[in-house]
Parts: structure tokens; C-alpha cells; sequence
């Protein structure tokens, strides 16, 4: 989460009547919504699965009854009057007692509300959760009773949101789920767009928790998400925004992914220090630093800004080297090598999509507060550059022509020279201003707001780590393929939970408070 969020979320230690748990939630949410157990841990992240489609109805008024056409016959519509109170508001804030009252009328189709219409047409929204709202609530409060997989299982099959929950349990288990509603939706409608209210294209009830995305102890060892698609090939038709959703080779899970499949053992410390990596990279460096080594320089100026970025470790936040340790009393503005890679990958864009409209690539550019983020569009790039790391071959010639070197060498040379006009030659003083958070007290609306050097994620942060036998041997260089035992776990005393650590060092991974429980399973030499 932002660094708005906080206030918006709460701890809580919870013990009795089942419950040993502890984690973090939402005010006025009977449950703990992320945490951990005696014996389980879970964290979630933003589903994005779209579970609310639009219906386009054929209305009429018959005397005075709205009505609606839906498999041949004209329904009436359920409709009520409701009086809406508000109070007056000076400057956009509301002030004094709700004496103001306007009455509205609300309808429903079989799909759902009308929320606008125009002559004899109106536009209804179906949702997929309707009226089953609370089966989410008391998954997760079998969550907080759950202690082994079995049990969390139960609570997964009655949620119906669509978060993706992570687990992992003192057996050394782990598992993945993307659970809930998704509806089956007639294969000849494209859902990205309203549908024909008339009945043929109405859902067929929904896709049964077996055929969801969803893993258990995968033998590469662990599982990451972070807001990323539940699985390849899952299509979530999903359109609004582009930003904060990357679809391409370069995106947050792929950084996680790559730190894990590094670590074959992982401490409650490495896990810390992974997770402060993952919100201090950059991470488009990942996949576009092996581009920049490529490519040789023909001037040198091009050679000496090519040097600087494959010297560069894709770090965008942190002390400058040479500073002490922990000091960061420097990190107002970036080093030279951040500086000039952030102002490559703009050039790089405007080079390989100078034929698409700006407003089309402005949208497709959105990265939502995720400052390191690849866009949609910088994944096109990348695509064209480098067509082998997809399987989607692109369907123009965007470089009109010349080679991905020609365009990578044009783009160098728009970096060099605005970053020369704006802070002279010397590429030591390039020093652009580092991003900014801004931190809110309760949104902003009541308390100070404030800001502070980005990094991404890190407002609520758990690292759990549940006691088992420890296993004295090598690190080794390649993790074994066959399947590891479960790690005996030593026994928690009731009413005790594992340790957790509160890390102070910003991090990130999450919906609701980040911190989706990343958990390695020992392997049968890794310990």
C-alpha cells in the first residue's frame, strides 16, 4: 500500500473461542485479514479479475412501470424511491447536519442496478459478489482458526472475492489460491465491453474453485505474487486502468521471482532484505539492462553513458557509495546513473512509438504510484526490441526500418543531450530529484500530510518465520529436483505465537498491507 494507508488499517492480537491469530485489518472488519496463526501464515494481494460486467437493457415505461426486455418477454423492473440526505458543502468539505434531501428512483434488471439511460436504453451492472458478500468474512475467520492446510482450505472455498492469498504453515506447506466468483461468461462476448441485456449472453453460473488458479507446494519451492496475473494464461479482461497492471515480460512478480530463484535457503533476515530490494529496484533494469549491454557505443558520448548504465546494479533508491552506511541525508536527488536511465527509458518510447498517437501512448504509459514500474508501453518497446522474450510477435514495424541498435543509439542521444542542457556536461552532476510519497493522516482530509523519498510499497510489512528443525549443510549450487520432506516443526506453546519481525526497513509486496508471506520449504540438502 501507499503511504496514505496506515491510518486506514489496524493490528490486532486475537486469542479464544479458536482464535490464536494476529495480523493486520480493516476498522470495523471482524477478522485478521492478513497474518498469522500458531501454525499458518497468509498474506493476499489484488486479485484484478473482472467480476463485473455491464448490460446494455431495451427499456420502456408501461403505465408509469418501467419494464425491460429479457428472453423475449418484458420484465418489470424492481424499483424504489430513496431518499438521499446530504449536507451543504463549503470549498468541497461537508459541513453542518444532513438537512438537504433529494429523492431518487433505483431500479434492477435480473443482471443488476441501472446506474444511467437514455431514451430507450439503460445500462445495468452485474456483480459478481451480490448478496454474498458476508461468505467472504467468514472465510476468512476460518483462516484465523486454520491450523494446516486442510483447515485454511475450507476458509478458501468460501470466500468469494478474487484476492490472491498466499500461504504457508509450520509443516513447511505452502500453497497458492485464486479463489471466489468468477463468472462463466458466454464465449462469443467479448466482456471488455457491455453486452445485450436480452438474455443470450447472460453468465452460466461460475467456474468451480478446482478449475481457479491455485497451486500447492510447487517444486520450484515458493510463491510470489504482487498484483500480478493469477496464472499464465488466465485472461481477466480487464481494461481500466492499463497503468499499475503491466502485461509483458518486465513486471514486480518477475523481480520477485528472480530473488527467490537466487536464494535456495532464505533466513527471516534474507527474507527482510529481499523484500527491502524489491522496493528499492528499478524494475525495468531487469529486463532492460541486458538490452544496454548489448549494444556498443559509436561515439564517446554514447560510450561513456553506456559505461555508466552497466556499471549500474538498477538500485533507484539508497545511500550513494562512498556515503556511510545508513546515511541518507543524500537521497534528496538520484546518482548520475538513475538519473540517466529513468530519462533513456522516456527517450526510448518516444523513439520506438513515434508513429502511435501521444494520447495512446500517454494511457498506455500509466504505471498508477509504482514510479519503478514498466508500463504496457515500455513492455511494447521492449517486445520490439527484443521479440524473443514474448510470444507475441509485434504487428507493425514500429522502428521503421532500422535495427533495435540504431534505436536504442537514438535514444542514448536524446538522454545525453537533454541531461547536458539541463545539468551541464559532466555526467557526475547529473542529480535529478528523487520521487516523492506523499504520507496523508486519514487521507488528508483530518491531520498533516507530508512527504518522503519513494520507495515502493512498505507501509505494513510481516515476516513470519515458524520454528522447525534446523538442517547443518552446504548451500547448494543448484537445488535438487526431487521432492523434499516436510521439516518436523517444534511445538508452539498455547496461546504463543511465532516471532514476527517488524521490519524498519520499507519494503513492499500487497494489497491491504502488503507483506504476502513468502515462505521457502527446506530442500533435502538446503536445510
Amino acid at each position: 500500500l501507499g503511504y496514505s494507508y496506515p491510518s486506514l488499517l489496524w493490528e490486532l492480537v486475537v486469542h479464544g473461542g479458536g482464535y490464536d491469530a494476529r495480523g493486520s485489518t480493516v476498522p470495523g472488519l471482524p477478522t485478521i485479514g492478513i497474518g498469522y496463526g500458531k501454525r499458518v501464515g497468509w498474506g493476499v494481494t489484488t486479485g484484478n479479475s473482472k467480476t463485473i460486467d455491464s448490460f446494455i437493457e431495451t427499456t420502456r415505461t408501461t403505465d408509469g412501470r418501467l419494464e425491460y426486455l429479457h428472453g423475449g418477454v418484458w420484465k418489470p423492473a424492481a424499483c424504489r424511491d430513496e431518499v438521499v440526505r446530504y449536507r451543504a458543502a463549503q470549498g468541497g468539505v461537508p459541513v453542518g447536519p444532513p438537512v438537504l434531501t433529494k429523492t431518487v428512483q433505483i431500479c434492477r434488471t435480473v443482471h443488476g442496478p441501472i446506474v444511467a439511460s437514455a431514451g430507450e436504453q439503460a445500462r445495468s451492472v452485474q456483480y459478481a459478489m451480490f448478496g454474498r458478500e458476508l461468505e467472504t468474512i467468514n472465510g476468512i475467520l476460518a483462516w484465523n482458526r486454520a491450523d494446516n492446510l486442510a483447515q485454511f482450505e475450507v476458509g478458501m472455498r468460501m470466500v468469494t472475492w478474487n484476492e490472491n492469498t498466499i500461504y504457508a504453515d509450520a509443516d513447511g506447506r505452502i500453497a497458492y489460491w485464486h479463489p471466489g466468483l468468477f463468472p462463466r461468461r458466454s464465449p462469443s462476448w467479448d466482456s471488455r465491453f457491455p453486452a445485450p441485456g436480452t438474455g443470450e449472453f447472460d453468465r452460466s453460473g461460475f467456474v468451480p474453485f478446482e478449475q481457479m488458479p491455485q497451486v500447492k507446494d510447487p517444486k520450484v519451492g515458493y510463491v510470489a505474487n504482487w498484483n500480478g496475473k493469477p496464472a499464465a494464461g488466465w485472461i481477466d479482461e480487464y481494461l481500466d486502468p492499463a497503468g499499475s497492471r503491466p502485461g509483458g515480460k518486465a513486471q514486480r512478480v518477475q523481480v520477485i521471482q528472480g530473488l527467490l530463484a537466487a536464494q535456495p535457503r532464505m533466513t527471516p533476515a534474507d527474507l527482510r532484505a529481499t523484500e527491502f530490494r524489491l522496493g528499492t529496484v528499478d524494475q525495468r533494469h531487469v529486463e532492460f539492462g541486458p538490452l544496454l549491454r548489448s549494444v556498443r557505443g559509436e561515439t564517446a558520448s554514447q560510450q561513456a553513458a553506456l559505461a555508466l548504465l552497466n556499471a549500474w546494479d538498477g538500485t533507484a533508491y539508497g545511500p550513494r557509495a562512498g556515503t556511510s552506511a545508513g546515511s541518507y541525508a543524500d537521497l534528496v536527488t538520484d546518482g548520475p546513473a538513475p538519473t540517466l536511465f529513468r530519462q533513456f527509458i522516456d527517450d526510448l518510447r518516444d523513439v520506438v512509438l513515434a508513429d502511435l498517437p501521444a494520447p495512446l501512448v500517454a494511457r498506455s504509459d500509466a504505471v498508477g504510484n509504482h514510479v519503478f514500474d514498466a508500463s504496457p508501453a515500455d513492455n511494447l518497446v521492449l517486445r520490439v526490441l527484443s521479440p524473443s522474450l514474448s510470444g507475441l510477435m509485434p504487428s507493425r514495424d514500429y522502428l521503421r526500418g532500422q535495427s533495435p541498435r540504431a534505436a536504442i543509439l537514438a535514444a542514448l542521444d536524446r538522454s545525453v543531450a537533454a541531461l547536458t542542457e539541463q545539468f551541464g556536461a559532466d555526467p557526475a552532476t547529473w542529480r535529478a530529484q528523487h520521487p516523492r510519497s506523499t504520507i496523508k493522516s486519514l487521507t488528508g482530509v483530518i491531520g498533516p500530510s507530508t512527504t518522503m523519498p519513494y520507495e515502493d510499497r512498505g507501509s505494513w510489512i510481516h515476516v513470519v518465520a515458524f520454528r522447525g528443525k534446523a538442517v547443518a549443510a552446504p548451500r547448494p549450487a543448484v537445488a535438487p529436483k526431487a521432492k523434499a520432506p516436510a521439516p518436523a516443526s517444534a511445538p508452539v506453546a498455547a496461546g504463543r505465537l511465532p516471532a514476527t519481525g517488524a521490519s524498519s526497513l520499507p519494503a513492499v509486496v500487497g494489497l491491504l498491507l502488503l507483506g504476502a508471506v513468502l515462505w521457502r520449504r527446506r530442500v533435502a540438502t538446503g536445510g
